[in-house]
Formats: C-alpha cells, structure tokens, sequence
C-alpha cells in the first residue's frame, strides 16, 4: 500500500513537471507570432494574459479578479468572438441552491455543445459541482486548461491532476462552428 502511494506520488509529481513544461512552450509559441492571431490562437493567447489574476467573485478585471464565468466571457471577448453583453447578478454558491443551468445557457448562446472526442484548443469544458454545471475552463491542449479557481486565481492545470475535478461529470463547447477553426 505505501509503494502504491509513493509510486502515486511520483506519478503526480512528474505529471506537474510536464504541466508546467506545456505552459511554457504555449507561452513560447504564441509570443514568436508577429502577426495578428486569429481563432484558437487568439483565445490561447489572451487566456494566457490572464495568469496570476487572483479569484474575485463576478469580477472581470485583469490583474485584480475574476471568476470562472468572467474569464471566459473577457478572453473570448477579447478574441473577437463574443460581443460585449451584461452578465445578470448571480450568487457565489447559486449551483448548490437551484437547478437551472444558468452556466450552460450562456455557453449555448454563444457556442454549440461538442462530443469529447472534438475538443481543442480555444474550447471550453465544463463540469458539473452541486446540483448544476457550474465550473468552466478553457483548454489550451487537452488536458491542460486555464481557469479561475477560488483561492488560486487563473492557474494553467492538468485536469487529470486535479482531484475535485477529474471524476465529474463535464461537457464541452465550441464557440467555432466547425471542430477545425
């Protein structure tokens, strides 16, 4: 059993090593273009902006807070794919207390639901804590993703690593009409 737990130990150790590896070369790739980025690159590269902005509950201010919601709603605004469009008050724990899914409304506004298997840079997962889908994060390259998290600001994440998210329910959405853009 202590083997089994060591040997989880090194795997989730190496697997942070190359998380962090990923979010460099993404940093790399996207500073080395002169021109202007378009589509996923664009998304990439204005998620990226994002790190270190602490967690701040329906906050959109880069550098000051933002939550999960608001991240997506400033990166792909600034990608050009969303307009700018007021965001109705919503209560820190409103997933615990209701079963609309306010959170899939939006993103079924602006994006069509995708199966796993067409996920890709610049899309979005979601997952499903309390009683609705409430917690989002945009892939970078799947499955490092960048997200607003309360306590930890917009961190770059292996969700495979991340415990309170690897075993829940989640969808994916695209804001691009076809899986290729």
């Amino acid at each position: 059993m202590a083997a089994e737990t060591a040997k989880g130990r090194e795997q989730l150790a190496v697997s942070r090593e190359q998380s962090k590896e990923n979010e460099e070369l993404a940093v790399k790739l996207l500073t080395a273009h002169c021109s202007p980025l378009t589509g996923r690159q664009a998304i990439i590269a204005a998620a990226l902006e994002w790190r270190g902005t602490p967690f701040h509950h329906e906050a959109m201010v880069k550098g000051a807070g933002v939550d999960c919601g608001m991240l997506l709603i400033a990166v792909y605004r600034e990608a050009g794919l969303i307009p700018d469009f007021p965001v109705a008050h919503y209560s820190y724990q409103w997933h615990l207390h209701r079963s609309r899914e306010l959170y899939l409304e939006y993103l079924r506004q602006f994006g069509r639901e995708i199966p796993e298997a067409e996920r890709g840079a610049g899309d979005v997962v979601i997952w499903k804590l309390g009683r609705v889908f409430s917690h989002a994060a945009i892939i970078i390259a799947w499955p490092h993703v960048i997200h607003a998290v309360n306590g930890r600001g917009v961190i770059f994440e292996n969700v495979d690593c991340a415990l309170r998210l690897r075993n829940r329910p989640r969808k994916f959405f695209s804001p691009f009409k076809g899986s290729k853009q």
